[in-house]
């Protein structure tokens, strides 16, 4: 006996196949929303807190659950460095966000992350470098700590003894190469006075007389003895090695008066101007690291002639 079985029509198939259609469709994952826009430390550019203390960081508006106060309003973000080894000073690249993670500090120059030892100087045995400038210094000897030159011969030009006779010297010493004689830069006090040519930054690499800016830096006027009426000794961290009590060269003329340059009076402390056929003790640096363009418009704090 044959059992029959429906007939189904057209209109009922079309159903069906519509409804295998849909099912289908829906098993398929929607389309998902857009990331908003990564905030790096290119585009963060401010921090925002709502009333209930809640951060939003203006560029790719992500909300942060961390709370940082029980007011509202804009801050700016903070830049710091990773610090291994907990020691207040941080090293490598900076990095930017709205809050300072455990682990970093928003000061750099750690010469040595892996010892908590706070230093911003390292001893090289004859040369000694700053971590925070990244500028290497020579480390004077007892032998030349006392041997003076002149910046220039004929009062203007960078062909004194400091740039023809110690400065191919003491770089040969310490296992390098001079830069090329010239003056790197000169300043004024007011710029629109200035009788310099456009500044330039100095080579890396090579040594050569220190920018007057650069020279300033490792003045320190906190050394027991330093200044005042009675100078018991000079104006600079011991871990430099013997210095003259003295002024020390910079390659930096005065841009008021071609002749003269700047230099740096350790006994005091401060930053005066010597003419150039005058003789001054030398200490060489260079620089480790990629130089900037540097200001024309930075002018020393003091001014005096000697």
């Amino acid at each position: 006996m044959r059992t029959k079985l429906p007939i189904i029509g057209a209109a009922t198939l079309a159903l069906t196949v519509s409804g295998l259609a849909t099912g289908a469709a829906e098993t398929e994952e929607a389309p998902k929303k857009p990331e908003p826009a990564a905030c790096t430390q290119k585009n963060l550019r401010m921090c925002h807190v709502n009333e209930w203390g809640v951060i939003k960081r203006i560029c790719g508006d992500e909300t942060l659950d961390h709370h940082v106060g029980d007011h509202g309003g804009d801050f700016m973000p903070k830049t710091f460095y990773v610090d291994g080894d907990g020691d207040g000073l941080g090293t490598g690249e900076p990095q930017v966000g709205c809050w300072m993670p455990k682990g970093f500090s928003e000061v750099t120059g750690d010469c040595d992350d892996a010892d908590a030892k706070k230093v911003r100087f390292d001893d090289r045995d004859r040369t000694v470098f700053d971590c925070t400038t990244g500028l290497e210094w020579e480390k004077k000897t007892f032998t030349n700590v006392n041997d003076p030159y002149t910046w220039s011969s004929n009062f203007q030009d960078p062909n004194g003894t400091a740039f023809t006779n110690f400065l191919p010297e003491v770089a040969f010493q310490l296992g390098g190469s001079a830069c090329e004689h010239t003056a790197y830069r000169c300043q004024t006090h007011d710029p629109s006075t200035t009788r310099c040519s456009p500044p330039s930054p100095p080579p890396a690499g090579c040594w050569r007389l220190p920018e007057i800016d650069e020279l300033a830096t490792i003045l320190d006027t906190s050394v027991p003895g330093c200044g005042g009426t009675t100078v018991t000794a000079p104006c600079i961290d011991p871990i430099f090695g013997p210095t003259a009590s003295s002024n020390y060269w910079s390659a930096t003329s005065n841009g008021n008066n071609p002749n003269y340059a700047w230099v740096v009076d350790v006994n005091g402390g401060g930053v005066i101007f010597s003419g150039k056929t005058f003789i001054n003790h030398v200490r060489v640096v260079r620089s480790t690291r990629p130089a900037s363009k540097p200001g024309a418009d930075a002018a020393p704090s003091e001014s005096a002639s000697r």
